[in-house]
């Protein structure tokens, strides 16, 4: 599984990360690394994670993401939002 990712800013100045393929746990440090260096580039701006083009969510994987947002969101100025969360996807953020 391989997930891929594009990063743009909004008219509103968020930052934008669309992502596509499939998040298990191989991809969950590099990815939380990845956010807070974007989080630090971009300190004055928010980062909405597209999820429209996920297709898997390893339950192993999805436990840290949500973490790492929730450290971001609670330390940070600025915030992490999700865009897009599939209904068979919701259920499982909404667990942890």
């Amino acid at each position: 599984m391989s997930i891929k990712s594009k990063i743009s800013i909004d008219v509103n100045g968020n930052v934008v990360l669309e992502m596509q393929g499939g998040f298990d746990y191989e991809y969950s440090l590099p990815l939380n690394t990845e956010l807070k260096k974007l989080m630090d580039k971009h300190s004055n701006s928010n980062i909405i994670i597209d999820l429209n083009e996920i297709d898997f969510v390893g339950s192993s994987w999805i436990s840290d993401f949500v973490q790492a947002i929730k450290d971001i969101n609670e330390t940070r100025g600025n915030k992490v939002k999700l865009k897009n969360v599939k209904s068979e996807f919701k259920r499982v953020f909404k667990l942890y």
